[in-house]
């Protein structure tokens, strides 16, 4: 697994804070077209452009201010519990 320093913002951490916000805030109408377009402003604010010219500098900058954005949703979002349950098949031979 490749992780950047600590004085870079972790994309990988960034999308693990968006992914479970759509289905969250799909299931709750009250509020809903608002932390929509929050979350969308937030997704839409990384920016990959910087890449494609060498400017890791920019990307980050732009990686920090989706993760401003997202901030506004935290603390509806940390009113809920997610539990994981996984499954494992093990053939035996």
């Amino acid at each position: 697994m490749i992780e950047p320093p600590a004085s870079r913002p972790n994309p990988a951490l960034l999308r693990l804070e968006f992914l479970p916000a759509h289905p969250m805030i799909a299931a709750y109408e009250d509020g809903k077209a608002q932390r929509e377009q929050q979350l969308d402003a937030a997704i839409r604010a990384v920016d990959f452009t910087p890449l494609e010219k060498g400017d890791q500098a920019g990307f980050d900058a732009s990686l920090r201010a989706a993760h401003q954005k997202f901030e506004a949703r935290k603390p509806w979002m940390q009113q809920f519990t997610i539990r994981l349950v996984e499954n494992s098949h093990i053939d035996m031979s």
